[in-house]
């Protein structure tokens, strides 16, 4: 089965942005601990009267904590993008790609690049499917480069691991 597509650097951008988007679901996580935390402090009652403000300031000061911890997160979102920008440039342009057997197999101006299909994790958009190595490298692949034939799609769908609809 074969797929043939000409990636754009908007394609690259979009899994820049798939990227970034789960390292953002890290500021739920905290600020569902830090709401957990808050309200288990609240709830037991103070024993002297000088600790009666003790829930007020512990809100306060995880409150902070909190804003210090998802902007050091911020931050560690903008060196990526940045280490991302000046990494390998995108390969933009005319690709094929090609499942034969167990491997899938990517040619491109650059070279051919042959994969299996095991150690390969899917995460699926709704316009792009992509392909993470163990390596950390990824592969993009168009669903516009099989509109006409789905069953590209659904075998791949079949061979790889921790296919997640988005």
């Amino acid at each position: 089965m074969k797929a043939t597509f000409d990636l754009s650097k908007r394609d690259y951008r979009l899994f820049q942005r798939f990227v970034m988007f789960r390292y953002r679901k890290l500021h739920w996580i905290l600020i569902a601990l830090w709401a957990y935390q808050t309200w288990r402090v609240a709830k037991e009652p103070p024993q002297t009267p000088e600790m009666a403000a003790g829930p007020v300031i512990w809100f306060i000061s995880s409150a902070i904590s909190v804003a210090v911890v998802m902007t050091l997160l911020f931050f560690f979102a903008f060196a990526v993008l940045r280490l991302l920008s000046r990494g390998p440039r995108p390969v933009c342009g005319h690709h094929e790609w090609e499942i034969d057997g167990d491997t899938i197999i990517e040619t491109n101006d650059e070279g051919t690049t042959t994969t299996p299909l095991e150690p390969i994790t899917a995460h699926e958009t709704r316009e792009h499917i992509f392909l993470l190595r163990p390596s950390g490298i990824a592969t993009i692949i168009p669903k516009a480069a099989t509109a006409d034939d789905p069953a590209f799609f659904d075998e791949l769908r079949k061979r790889t691991k921790g296919n997640d609809k988005l």
